[in-house]
């Protein structure tokens, strides 16, 4: 539900705002590099007759990635449960630590090899913020906790319900 819901008469939008990055900060002697390739035939596997491209990926450069994650309804309500955004941001931390350390690719062509990140030798702590406080290791921690809760308070839950649930036929 943190991403939004569309069943039924049920609709509600994503409280997970990701905001439009520029690439900046480039240097001269990040490689331009063209490329040539060509268009593959899913079906047979082989070149597709006049489909050459030849392009210049960006490479290297800076950006700023702006995530915003709106309170849940329930925590406008009582402003001490907050457990619904503390466990939102704890998934979120986890994807960008592995778009941070490469495992993710995002945007087109990625089957190309686009679209990957990777801070090469800088730390994942020192570049990640949240709510202008630099995420370190024992904040990173704490959201990592609050998710194992959170998880296992659904994991006993489900159990709960699976002891509650009646036979829908008996079977002599």
């Amino acid at each position: 539900e943190i991403f939004g819901i569309a069943q039924d008469d049920s609709k509600r939008a994503s409280r997970v705002k990701i905001f439009e990055s520029e690439i900046s900060e480039r240097k001269e002697e990040d490689p331009k590099l063209a490329m040539t390739r060509v268009k593959i035939d899913r079906f047979s596997g082989g070149a597709v007759d006049g489909a050459l491209f030849r392009e210049k990926p960006i490479y290297g450069g800076e950006l700023i990635l702006e995530i915003l994650v709106e309170k849940d309804k329930n925590e406008l309500v009582s402003p001490n449960d907050n457990s619904n955004t503390e466990t939102a941001v704890a998934c979120l931390l986890l994807v960008l630590r592995d778009l941070y350390n490469g495992l993710l690719a995002v945007g087109g062509e990625t089957a190309v090899g686009r679209g990957i990140f990777n801070l090469g030798d800088q730390d994942f702590f020192t570049k990640v913020t949240l709510d202008n406080q630099v995420i370190n290791e024992g904040l990173f921690q704490k959201y990592m906790q609050q998710l194992a809760r959170r998880l296992e308070e659904k994991e006993k839950e489900k159990n709960e319900q699976k002891l509650d649930a009646k036979p829908l036929c008996n079977r002599k």
